[in-house]
């Protein structure tokens, strides 16, 4: 038995954790009338300290993970002058397919409608506050004022940028920086295995978010998710099997 669960895959495991979050907190929310139990042992604790404990360790690995796999890409070039061509052309890739992209999902939302009918009202939410800005200040704002608070905050333009630049550097300089070079490396080594470890965690996580989340919206959460969920497979099908092919015809 226990050979058989080892063989199961971790995306596998994260699947049986989502539906079995699910399964709990529909059950909670519909066979569990004390609110002792439901709110304040499950609900405020056990899922809100699993859920988001889960949560905060993805969002530790995010800025040093993507910062050190950058410099290391960059650096591992051979030919620094083949940086600003292959540099251009990802930035026109990632444009068109952004855009691409971003018309697909708004034409399936309209067309699916996720979301219509679920009520938030007892769902805790935060406002964000969106400024406009003008093309120079989006441009001047991917500049880092100082590398190390955009890399404390986790503001991953200015980091990504950084990142590049440095890597750029490296690749210059690679006999006289070797020991650099094989810092970030090493780095990058360490950042994946702690990926692998944290990612180990991710069906208890998921199962908690999950709980959390059917045991306060109950079933009538289902129905809008299911649609968004829809949206997001509709989507990735048609980006992966109809826009990328024929960007490489």
């Amino acid at each position: 038995m226990s050979e058989r669960l080892r063989k199961i895959s971790l995306g596998n495991w994260i699947l049986i954790g989502m539906i079995l979050g699910c399964l709990f907190g529909l059950f909670l929310n519909f066979y569990v009338s004390d609110s002792f139990i439901k709110q304040i042992i499950f609900i405020d604790n056990i899922f809100y300290l699993g859920g988001d404990c889960f949560i905060k360790l993805m969002k530790m690995l995010v800025v040093p993970l993507v910062f050190c796999s950058i410099v290391v890409g960059v650096a591992s070039i051979s030919d620094v002058r083949k940086i600003g061509s292959i540099g251009g052309t990802t930035i026109i890739f990632y444009l068109i397919t952004t855009a691409v992209a971003v018309t697909i999902a708004l034409l399936i939302a309209m067309a699916i409608k996720p979301g219509v009918g679920l009520n938030l009202a007892g769902v805790a939410t935060s406002a964000n506050v969106t400024v406009n800005q003008t093309v120079p200040d989006a441009i001047l704002n991917m500049i880092p004022d100082n590398p190390i608070a955009s890399l404390a905050t986790g503001d991953m333009l200015p980091v990504i940028i950084f990142g590049v630049l440095l890597g750029i550097i490296l690749a210059k300089l690679r006999e006289e920086t070797q020991l650099v070079n094989d810092m970030f490396s090493q780095g990058n080594l360490i950042m994946m295995e702690m990926t692998s470890i944290v990612m180990k965690f991710a069906p208890i996580g998921v199962f908690c978010l999950m709980a959390r989340t059917f045991a306060g919206l109950g079933f009538e959460g289902l129905v809008p998710l299911g649609k968004y969920v829809m949206c997001v497979i509709v989507a990735l099908v048609v980006q992966a099997f109809v826009v990328y092919p024929a960007l490489l015809v």
